[in-house]
């Protein structure tokens, strides 16, 4: 289509819908504060703090040397992402103005479809090169996610906080935890949400809560487990409030979860203390990493 020119495309999205090119949008999402927060959205959730992301870059790899190289190289990976994403809409939306929201998830079937008119073998190796990769995406995610959310339960909730004790092995308690888990992700679901880029949002947003947990843990010695916990709730909750109850969180997305968590963050941590023997083997081995990191930079020198 368009002669093959993604100029000639462009042109035609201006032409046939030029109220994308006004601010804030057709749709009016393209605010002030969407413009700061989506970013951090992105930045946070994204290539920092997406357990997927993080555990194949960093559990999976097999040393310092391919955790240095996959952290250099996201930021790359992700501009080709989104810049292909967006290339693909622009696309879309060129060759189907009228597409709606809820419909805007299947524009590569559709283009295919397009496609299937003048070039019927090409479109079918297209649609099948979609499916793989989405399959792909899906168990590959899911992995890491399992992996992730029970380890995070069983042994930081259950027996890190709650100091639970299990008769059943470790692996049975984590079989049940991630059945229970499931049921209440399938729950959340199925609920009011559009489309699936609105659950997407909404727990990318979540993610957001945890920053500023991870950061003061790893940067600030005097940072404590109770101001952790408070943190993280409490900007959990509000990120909830923003798209349940003030609907702001399509605007907001987490960006006022996530101040949230980083005042009482640091707050909680100057009103309580810890044992510092509780964190002397993490700043250690936080050390222990740094020594071996500069050992390396000195060597490649």
């Amino acid at each position: 289509m368009f002669n093959g020119s993604l100029i000639e495309a462009f042109q035609t999205v201006r032409v046939q819908t030029p109220d994308w090119f006004s601010y804030p949008g057709p749709i009016g999402v393209c605010t002030y504060p969407s413009r700061v927060s989506y970013p951090l959205a992105c930045a946070f959730g994204y290539t920092l703090l997406l357990p997927q992301v993080f555990v194949r870059s960093g559990y999976y790899s097999a040393g310092l040397k391919d955790q240095r190289q996959m952290a250099f190289l996201a930021p790359f990976l992700q501009i080709i992402v989104w810049g292909g994403t967006m290339l693909i809409g622009l696309v879309a939306l060129a060759a189907m103005p009228d597409l709606t929201s809820s419909e805007t998830e299947l524009v590569i079937p559709y283009m295919c479809n397009i496609i299937a008119g003048t070039h019927g073998v090409l479109a079918q190796v297209l649609m099948i090169v979609f499916l793989i990769g989405v399959l792909a995406v899906g168990l590959s995610t899911a992995n890491a996610l399992l992996m992730v959310m029970s380890s995070i339960i069983y042994k930081d909730l259950l027996v890190g906080i709650g100091h639970c004790k299990f008769k059943a092995s470790e692996t049975s308690v984590v079989r049940v935890v991630i059945l229970l888990f499931g049921a209440v992700t399938v729950g959340v679901s199925l609920m009011h949400w559009e489309y699936v880029y609105n659950l997407m949002i909404f727990a990318d947003s979540l993610v957001e809560s945890l920053f500023p947990a991870l950061v003061f843990g790893i940067y600030c010695k005097w940072a404590t487990r109770k101001a952790a916990i408070v943190s993280i709730s409490a900007g959990a909750i509000v990120i909830c409030l923003t798209f349940f109850v003030w609907d702001l969180g399509y605007v907001w997305y987490g960006t006022i979860g996530l101040a949230t968590a980083l005042v009482l963050m640091y707050v909680v941590s100057k009103l309580t203390r810890d044992d510092p023997k509780d964190s002397d083997d993490f700043y250690e081995a936080l050390d222990s990493g740094h020594r071996r990191f500069m050992r390396i930079k000195a060597k490649i020198k």
